[in-house]
């Protein structure tokens, strides 16, 4: 059994309902972009910002206006490491020493239409660009020219740490109140999936909304259930293609995390200045549950947690995935879970015995060893003909290998090499 420490009784309760709040940092980078758009440096507010302004004067490309998650100076634009390792352009903050005590604004009015959504979680720095969530502010874009269905919230854990179980603990109601005014908004049912633990806290929250056209889902938290081509087809039957937005295939998709921040922009008014965050010890079986300011580098929250970092490796989301990231990495809207370890020297992989694990384990049904092979031959036609476009990345090819290839490594390396060269 996983042992789950919530530093609670050694920080302040910040904007996350349950969640500790880590102190902040002498320096915020709060990302100005998502990794998927450029933007110019002269868009960004200049001098003294407080906690809650917008650090642009309009929406940006991406979609949303950043906030500044504390009271501080605007230094300069930087490029940074987001958590799921793409680079963005990020504003330099120099946090102030006294963080003054800000007035809580009444609820703006909100007409519960989709154009009005994007506009108030665009003006409160609202985003999420993860496994889980695939670009939020993408999928409500696109929803503007589709029908939506369904509005999933996909409750399950990605890898066992329970981030989900504990936002539903400490912030139900919020949780509940994000995913039913996305589905007002697109005119969709409400769907939320969770495992047996939580059914109950979900349930009673909406009861309490009335709301008649959601619907609770109980699944097990099976890995890689949580990916979004796997619980799509599993709810419906459609096949979402790996790495594309699941609208394609009229559902929009929020985790716990996405959800909450949706409900308190909408029916608070609050900004996303923090973000929950579940930071595991490998080896020691300790899963810390905490939040931190947007634009908290991964280096501060172990340091924080007094966690060291000298010689080890991160990774960011479900472990099996293999996304290592930096430790000047920020937390932001993208992989909320961390995993932290010891460095290790890689095994010397033994030739192949075609044992066909692989393929037997794999959740999509591909040839991951086929796939090894047409990276080695640099064979784009021999990956097709092996499904790599089926493949969602979750890394299990390579843990059951008997023989320890890097079978996740050269896939995703073919994989990119082949979206570079379309």
């Amino acid at each position: 059994m996983t042992e789950v420490q919530v530093q609670s009784a050694r920080y302040s309760e910040g904007t996350i309902p349950g969640f500790a709040s880590l102190p902040l940092p002498g320096k915020l980078m709060v990302p100005l972009t998502n990794g998927l758009v450029s933007m110019e440096p002269g868009e960004v507010r200049q001098g003294v910002v407080r906690r809650g302004e917008a650090l642009s004067g309009s929406d940006l490309a991406s979609g949303f206006t950043p906030v500044s998650p504390a009271t501080g100076l605007i230094v300069g634009v930087r490029e940074i490491e987001l958590t799921t390792g793409k680079r963005a352009p990020a504003a330099e903050i120099t946090v102030a020493t006294d963080q003054p005590d800000v007035t809580p604004e009444e609820p703006l009015p909100f007409d519960g239409k989709l154009s009005d959504v994007l506009e108030r979680l665009g003006s409160s720095g609202v985003w999420a660009d993860r496994n889980t969530t695939p670009d939020l502010i993408a999928q409500l874009q696109a929803a503007l020219k589709r029908p939506i269905e369904t509005v999933i919230c996909n409750l399950l854990e990605a890898d066992g740490a329970p981030l989900n179980a504990a936002l539903v603990r400490g912030g139900a109601a919020q949780v509940v109140a994000g995913t039913l005014a996305l589905a007002k908004a697109l005119a969709a049912r409400a769907q939320f999936v969770v495992d047996a633990e939580e059914y109950d806290s979900v349930a009673a929250a909406i009861r309490q909304a009335k709301a008649t056209y959601a619907r609770m889902i109980e699944l097990p938290n099976d890995y890689p259930q949580a990916d979004p081509t796997i619980l799509i087809y599993m709810l419906s039957g459609r096949r979402l293609r790996p790495g594309r937005l699941p609208v394609e295939q009229g559902v929009l998709m929020v985790d716990g995390a996405a959800a909450l921040a949706v409900g308190q922009a909408i029916v608070e008014s609050k900004a996303m200045l923090e973000v929950p965050l579940a930071v595991r010890e490998r080896g020691c079986g300790r899963v810390h549950l905490i939040s931190a300011a947007v634009g908290t580098s991964i280096r501060h929250v172990l340091e924080s947690l007094e966690i060291p970092t000298k010689d080890i490796v991160v990774r960011a989301g479900a472990v099996l995935r293999e996304l290592s990231v930096g430790l000047d990495a920020v937390v932001a809207g993208g992989e909320m879970r961390f995993d932290v370890g010891p460095i290790t020297v890689a095994p010397n992989p033994d030739p192949c015995i075609r044992c066909g694990w692989c393929v037997a384990a794999c959740p999509t049904r591909i040839h991951p060893a086929g796939l090894l092979e047409a990276a080695q031959q640099r064979d784009e036609d021999l990956a097709e003909t092996y499904g790599i476009h089926g493949c969602i990345e979750c890394g299990i090819c390579s843990y059951v290998c008997p023989s320890r290839l890097p079978l996740l490594g050269a896939i995703r390396g073919l994989s990119r090499k082949m979206k570079t060269s379309m």
